[in-house]
């Protein structure tokens, strides 16, 4: 089972529901909709983390369709199952060797992952091989940190902080050129109709001062400043508040774009 590079331990499972669930929810529902699920169809998310884009796509196939939910991490798939929803069957396994037989699925939406997998080719071949003949497949990733204030800010901190080493995860999930990377990855893997956009969504997060440092404990990058210690977490902290200030309402809360990459394509 090959590894994933996005990998959270203890806690962090379920504080990354909690706190990703603000921005990762709305372009859920983006890329639930960019595959065009139809009720009764069967649907495939990939790398799922804690079940964001299978919760979503269960509505659109209806209790006649079927939801899977795939991720290398258990315990990820342990927060998923306790959300839901009671149509999904949650398996464990890795993207370049999933366990389904050929044209398994209508539709596979990958949220947030492939950037992360050791070989996103052989992944997304792995998923050209489980979709069935026409079927539709969605994968997203982040823009690079400069497209997002939030994130700029979170990058900011980190390189104050303890330098480059704190923002080389941050980049794996944000890369710089990931538009060209999605691209490159799909037309390797054989896909067809293969279409690339970038979809930004304002997103009202709650008070930044309690939100940030909790959305970091749920990352690897914020694993990171821990293990560096106190100084370098409220310098990193400090760091982001700082540069978020201008965007914060009275409340404390902010109104901020996410941007990512949305490509689509089909078995062809």
């Amino acid at each position: 089972m090959v590894e994933s590079g996005f990998q959270i331990d203890g806690g962090g499972p379920r504080a990354y529901d909690h706190s990703v669930a603000e921005f990762a929810g709305p372009f859920a529902d983006v890329a639930v909709s960019a595959v065009h699920p139809k009720p009764g169809e069967s649907l495939l998310d990939l790398a799922c983390g804690t079940g964001f884009v299978t919760r979503r796509a269960a509505y659109s196939v209806g209790a006649g369709g079927s939801v899977v939910g795939l991720d290398i991490n258990c315990a990820m798939l342990e927060v998923a199952a306790d959300e839901g929803p009671d149509i999904a069957d949650w398996v464990c396994a890795s993207a370049d060797d999933m366990p389904f037989d050929d044209c398994s699925f209508d539709a596979i939406v990958c949220q947030q992952g492939v950037q992360f997998f050791p070989d996103p080719v052989a992944a997304l071949v792995e998923a050209r091989r489980v979709l069935r003949p026409a079927g539709r497949i969605c994968a997203t990733v982040w823009a690079a940190p400069s497209f997002s204030p939030y994130f700029h800010a979170v990058a900011t901190g980190l390189i104050a902080a303890i330098g480059d080493v704190g923002v080389a995860p941050l980049y794996a999930a944000m890369p710089e050129g990931g538009d060209a990377l999605l691209v490159g990855w799909a037309e390797a893997a054989g896909l067809s109709d293969i279409a690339l956009r970038q979809v930004e969504v304002v997103i009202n997060l709650p008070p930044i001062r309690e939100f940030l440092p909790g959305q970091l404990t749920a990352t690897p990058w914020g694993a990171l400043l821990r293990a560096a210690g106190q100084h370098a977490w409220d310098v990193a902290t400090h760091k982001a508040f700082d540069e978020l200030k201008p965007h914060v309402r009275w409340d404390g809360s902010a109104g901020l774009p996410f941007r990512s990459w949305l490509l689509t394509a089909t078995r062809g």
